[in-house]
Order: C-alpha cells, then sequence, then structure tokens
C-alpha cells in the first residue's frame, strides 16, 4: 500500500527485513514495538482510554455510550495473552498477501475516516484499484471508529448487497 512502509517505526522496519526469511524473527520485531501496550491487561480504565484518545484523537465516536467502556474491554483482552497477535497481524499485513485481490469477485465495501491514524484513506484506494467489485466511502473528518457513527447506513448497505 502506497506510503505504508513509510509509516513504520524503526523496530518494524527491522521485522519487515525478515518476512519471508524468518517470519519468526519478524514477529518478535514487530512484538517489540507493542510493547508499551503489554501492560493494557492490568492497567486501569482511565489509563486505557487516555491512550485510545491519543491514539485516536480524531474520532468523536470516543463519546459515544458504551463506546470507549467497549474499547476499554476490548484493549485489556487483546493484550492479556501479551503482545504476539499484534506482531503477527502485522506480519500479516506488511508480508505478501497469498490472495489474488483482482480474483474477490463479491462487492467489497470499503469505509474510511478522511483523518484515519490508523487506516489512512490512500490504503482504501489502493484496494479499491485491485479489487474489481469494490466501493470506496471516505467520510470527511472523521477516524478511525466510523463503524459506530454510521452502524445503521453501513449494515443496511451490506444488507442491500447481500442480496
Amino acid at each position: 500500500m502506497p506510503g505504508a512502509i513509510d509509516e513504520l517505526e524503526d523496530v518494524d522496519r527491522q521485522g519487515l527485513a525478515l518476512i519471508g526469511t524468518d517470519d519468526e524473527a519478524a514477529a518478535r520485531w514487530f512484538a517489540a514495538g507493542f510493547e508499551p501496550m503489554a501492560g493494557l491487561p492490568h492497567a486501569d480504565d482511565e489509563t486505557i482510554r487516555s491512550i485510545m484518545r491519543q491514539m485516536l484523537s480524531t474520532d468523536d465516536a470516543l463519546s459515544l455510550p458504551g463506546v470507549a467502556d467497549g474499547l476499554v474491554a476490548g484493549m485489556r483482552e487483546a493484550m492479556r495473552l501479551g503482545t504476539d497477535g499484534c506482531a503477527w497481524d502485522n506480519v500479516a499485513w506488511v508480508g505478501p498477501w497469498a490472495t489474488d485481490l483482482s480474483a474477490v469477485t463479491a462487492p467489497t465495501w470499503l469505509w474510511y475516516g478522511s483523518v484515519d491514524p490508523l487506516g489512512p484513506v490512500s490504503h482504501g484506494e489502493w484496494l479499491l484499484e485491485r479489487l474489481p467489485n469494490a466501493a470506496l466511502v471516505v467520510r470527511p473528518g472523521e477516524g478511525h471508529l466510523g463503524i459506530f457513527t454510521h452502524w445503521d447506513e453501513i449494515a443496511s448497505t451490506l444488507a442491500a448487497t447481500s442480496r
């Protein structure tokens, strides 16, 4: 994806260099980048909320009822067994994909917020160019949590598309 490698931290670039030759070592490098999050299972709720506000500063959805509480619980559970899951997610994300995107014929919807720091619109544009039956929806001024503010529209679109 355009610019994706440029967005990586130095420790992640070390992991990237090992993908395909030593994926286990690559995962260890990626895990090191997630170490600051390793203590989340034991952190108090406000500490986790503060981290989420920093990561997702563009998201008004954090103020919706139940969203922050659900994300706190999700972050705590995601890190309960350590950072290996995040590390292997990065190995899969930045490594070669085994899927030929041009062979995906199902309708595919890509929803992005224009100010999402975790999933930039450029990633959606890259996917749009490679998926033959895709549609890209970009929400101006929104961040990573658009699913919470546009859930009804997303669910309705997917339901109508699956008929």
